[in-house]
């Protein structure tokens, strides 16, 4: 019982990033807003492995991310 968000944020040459945060095949939150700093949320229910797949959508570089994490209370 957690709450994650998950900033992504694009360096030089990279104009627009997809964000997606997975369990197995399943799609449990996602941001494909057209910049270069997706943020994705979730709040768990039950204990699992997540998968973060980041996609440059135009530009090409590197990205940065950064976790953040709260009980769900």
């Amino acid at each position: 019982n957690r709450c994650y968000s998950v900033l992504v944020v694009g360096g030089d040459g990279v104009d627009d990033i997809d964000a997606q945060l997975l369990n197995g095949r399943t799609q449990l939150a996602s941001d494909s807003s057209r910049n270069a700093f997706p943020n994705v949320r979730y709040c768990t229910q039950q204990a699992g492995t997540f998968t973060l797949q980041v996609r440059s959508a135009a530009g090409q570089g590197a990205y940065y991310y950064q976790l953040f994490t709260r009980a769900n209370d």
